[in-house]
């Protein structure tokens, strides 16, 4: 067998950098040590589709459907449809 290539320490340190971006289900030791067991390469793989599936923040509209106005419910769910909405709002001040 030839030499083992060891990884720089770059390379050590953004694996390392990786494993703490992702987060983990169950956050455990079995689960850390199961992404420090990975290639650079499937971490980076996984890493990107954890990332892809995040939801931009940008600003967003709340447009109200015009059936709500017709629907016996929404006077039953009012307070919590506009709690929800300053909930909403307030977060993205």
């Amino acid at each position: 067998m030839g030499p083992v290539v060891s990884d720089s320490k770059r390379l050590k340190r953004l694996k390392k950098d990786l494993i703490e971006e992702i987060p983990r289900f169950p956050n455990d030791k079995a689960s850390l040590q199961a992404l420090q067991a990975m290639h650079l390469t499937d971490l980076v793989i996984t890493f990107l589709s954890w990332k892809i599936r995040q939801v931009g923040r940008r600003p967003r509209r709340v447009k109200g459907a015009g059936i709500l106005e017709r629907d016996s419910r929404s006077m039953l769910l009012k307070p919590n449809i506009q709690s929800f909405l300053s909930s909403v709002l307030r977060e993205t001040i």
